[in-house]
């Protein structure tokens, strides 16, 4: 459709392509050696407290490329659209998981952007046009930090050391290793 979705039919002649099989196609397709399993062995947890880009009018307005940068604590954010029949006009979108707004600062396409508001404790929401954009939002996150100590149930208080914010390894994970198929060499 207008050269916009892609994904793995396997000839099933069905409208849109099937998810999990074409998630697990696309790693075998784009994966280094080790991508899958690194995805259990050493899980990536730190990016749920990270600065986070919700809110987006998929289709019409697409994702190319969204990350954190912890030396420069900005939130990168690549948009385009292919929608000519919502070309230039408006719509917003929403930062989530900022650390502390009163240091946000905003950059579309290299200049400073005034156009987004703080619209609750830890969130703002950015207004962009359905055209190509690039954002760089500047938001404090450096990574994961330690959480500061509260008090449990029972009223008693824990140190800092004593309560991780990520798991270093889920513990009830077991990677299972079969080694004879292709895929697991």
């Amino acid at each position: 459709e207008n050269d916009l979705n892609f994904g793995f039919s396997f000839n099933l002649k069905e409208k849109w392509p099937r998810g999990q099989w074409s998630a697990l196609a696309m790693m075998a397709e784009v994966g280094e050696k080790g991508a899958w399993s690194n995805l259990f062995r050493k899980p990536n947890l730190e990016k749920f407290n990270a600065p986070t880009l919700t809110n987006v009018d998929f289709p019409d307005l697409l994702v190319s490329q969204a990350f954190n940068n912890k030396k420069t604590q900005t939130l990168n954010i690549n948009l385009l659209s292919k929608n000519s029949l919502k070309a230039n006009k408006k719509t917003k979108i929403k930062i989530s998981k900022i650390p502390d707004l009163s240091t946000v600062k905003v950059r579309r396409d290299g200049y400073i952007y005034d156009m987004w508001k703080a619209i609750g404790k830890n969130e703002i929401e950015i207004e962009v046009s359905y055209s190509r954009i690039y954002l760089e939002i500047y938001t404090g996150w450096s990574g994961e930090t330690k959480r500061k100590p509260s008090l449990d149930a029972l009223g008693s208080s824990k140190l800092e050391d004593d309560i991780p914010a990520v798991a270093a390894k889920p513990i009830s994970l077991k990677v299972v290793e079969f080694g004879n198929c292709p895929c697991c060499f």
